[in-house]
């Protein structure tokens, strides 16, 4: 199969850090060298589902074009690990292994309104299919319970193992008993279950915004607070509304959410009376500046 984009072709630069990108989708500026035109050749006939998230809450940013680099790659670390989360319930409810699907995540076109958007697609493994993405699009029902039930916070028995004591006090944001496998190796440090669920809820539930004090989130925080006052990160925390007031030796700042839009994030320094330049999303231990 051959996509020459309507005898356009598509044009393709070389980047330092993210390989060959469309650079009318791409937002960073490490390019190496001059555009080349291409068309894309397909050498296999199988079957693909491509997933996004219908999102319209203000409160939610899943910006992927007109944002910075740091917030593309939280965004995509979202939707692989949604996608990852999906493609272990999609076998599941087959009764196929794992490894029938291939994962991952891209950026798209709207056609309705051309915004460009996160998208996760699987792609069968067996040369010409084997039916069985058509069969969990073919009905509203089918992708209810493959898709959407199946993540479900407060019926999932795989959610539910995800949020077992023994697991989630243990994994801050993969490992191999939940979301890591031989078959994504590759993507393994940008997999966090936790942001999975966000983006699940987000997928099934159009007024959700992700909480920091999520059942499956707070724990974590608290735990991290704790080890960064041990290192001398941190030297104390004030628990306030939906966030935490946290002061350092040089200076005060709140912990945010990484998928929060900008208005969200502004209304919540706000209501602390602290600038916005002060939030601050949690990774590894280490507070980083909010993504704008």
């Amino acid at each position: 199969t051959i996509n020459t984009n309507n005898g356009r072709g598509f044009s393709l630069r070389q980047t330092q850090k993210n390989g060959w990108v469309d650079e009318h989708l791409y937002g960073g500026d490490d390019y190496i060298g001059d555009a080349i035109n291409v068309v894309l050749l397909s050498a296999k006939v199988t079957g693909v589902l491509e997933l996004k998230v219908k999102a319209c809450n203000s409160d939610l940013c899943l910006e992927v074009y007109e944002s910075s680099l740091e917030r593309q790659q939280w965004v995509k670390s979202a939707f692989l690990s949604w996608g990852t989360m999906l493609r272990k319930c999609m076998a599941n409810y087959l009764d196929v292994d794992v490894s029938e699907f291939a994962m991952n995540y891209c950026k798209s076109k709207n056609a309705k309104n051309n915004r460009i958007e996160p998208t996760v697609y699987f792609v069968e493994q067996l040369e010409n299919g084997a039916g069985y993405t058509n069969y969990i699009g073919s009905s509203q029902n089918i992708v209810k319970e493959c898709l959407i039930d199946s993540l479900e916070i407060s019926t999932s028995s795989y959610v539910k193992k995800l949020l077992d004591e023994g697991h989630s006090e243990s994994c801050d944001t993969s490992c191999y008993d939940c979301i890591q496998d031989y078959y994504n190796k590759d993507i393994h440090l940008l997999l966090d279950w936790r942001l999975g669920l966000d983006v699940s809820q987000i997928a099934s539930q159009f007024p959700f915004v992700p909480s920091l004090k999520a059942i499956y989130w707070k724990p974590l925080i608290e735990r991290s607070f704790e080890t960064m006052k041990e290192m001398g990160i941190i030297s104390s925390v004030r628990d306030i509304g939906e966030t935490w007031k946290i002061k350092t030796d040089t200076e005060t700042v709140f912990l945010v959410h990484p998928l929060w839009s900008n208005g969200k994030v502004a209304r919540v320094a706000e209501e602390l009376d602290i600038s916005i330049n002060k939030a601050r999303v949690l990774k590894n231990f280490h507070l980083e500046e909010y993504p704008k």
